[in-house]
């Protein structure tokens, strides 16, 4: 238990860490412009993924050792697919000059909200090392991206800072699906027990992003 305490503190401290260095970067690299677009799209991918993991939030702890993960992993991934495709039609009636990386801001949050399933299923199961590294992980290739496309002259404008994303939540998403390989190898449809888990994927997830 102490063991697995340290690791989950250290990853906390590493994943602060790692995006106060993003700060501290994309500030350096881009300026004061570009650490405002940055900000902003940090917040909307935040807010995006308020909506996005209304099912697949933190609630996933509690229910993992109580559901099967097909009959929470289906739930949770449709209501993402369903409510990015709300957000992608809705971003067409935004002005013009507001519809900047609006796409690839949502397409970033259903990876992130995607990414925090395993994180929370993983949890759930107490594999607390394994679902620390997914967070890990994804900070760490984030700025390792920024650098190389910094080393080799790439790194000239906020479309940098959207490629690091896309490739610290593949990479991440990917770790998360190979470590639950077997569950996402093994997933079925049950429509019972699909319906009794959005009962209480809703009543408890609702609870939690309110």
């Amino acid at each position: 238990m102490i063991k697995k305490i340290i690791n989950t503190l250290f990853s906390q401290f590493f994943s602060a860490m790692m995006n106060f260095v993003v700060i501290i970067l994309i500030s350096h690299l881009l300026g004061t412009q570009g650490k405002g677009e940055q900000a902003i799209i940090a917040f909307n991918i935040n807010i995006i993924m308020l909506f996005l993991t209304l099912l697949g939030n933190s609630t996933l702890i509690y229910l993992t050792p109580r559901k099967t993960f097909s009959s929470l992993f289906f739930p949770s991934f449709a209501w993402i697919l369903i409510v990015s495709l709300v957000f992608v039609v809705l971003s067409f009636f935004l002005k013009k000059k507001k519809k900047d990386y609006i796409f690839q801001t949502i397409f970033i949050s259903l990876l992130a909200s995607i990414n925090e399933i395993n994180y929370y299923v993983l949890m759930g199961r107490e594999k607390i090392v394994k679902a620390n590294n997914i967070k890990i992980i994804c900070v760490a290739v984030n700025v390792g991206v920024i650098l190389l496309l910094w080393f080799f002259g790439k790194f000239t404008s906020i479309e940098g800072y959207l490629v690091s994303m896309w490739v610290a939540y593949i990479i991440s998403v990917a770790y998360g699906i190979i470590i639950l390989k077997k569950d996402y190898l093994s997933l079925h449809i049950n429509k019972e027990e699909i319906k009794d888990s959005i009962k209480s994927l809703f009543s408890l997830g609702v609870v939690k992003q309110l």
